[in-house]
């Protein structure tokens, strides 16, 4: 630390100019670089062999559903029911 010490002022410097060259090249980049953002989604597979789609939705879907649907930036849900599986889609507003 000792053999810092005289050269803290430029050590300063040189991190405020690396500072301010990273905030520059950042406000320069096109925006075609920038990656496309996309409405965040979960897609949810329940398979349980030897259930109805009634007894699955009863156990599993319901209480789940009722448990995100709190959840602030739940936008949409969706389910679907079949023979031994369901799929739920939640989506999420960006």
């Amino acid at each position: 630390m000792k053999r810092l010490e005289p050269h803290y002022s430029v050590i300063i410097a040189f991190s405020f100019l690396l500072v301010f060259l990273g905030i520059a090249a950042t406000f320069k980049l096109p925006y075609s670089l920038l990656p496309e953002v996309v409405r965040p989604q979960i897609a949810l597979v329940t398979d349980w062999p030897g259930k109805s789609s009634a007894e699955i939705e009863q156990a599993l879907i319901a209480p789940m559903e009722r448990q995100l649907s709190l959840i602030r930036y739940v936008k949409r849900l969706s389910k679907q029911c079949h023979y031994r599986s369901s799929l739920d889609d939640f989506e999420f507003s960006s």
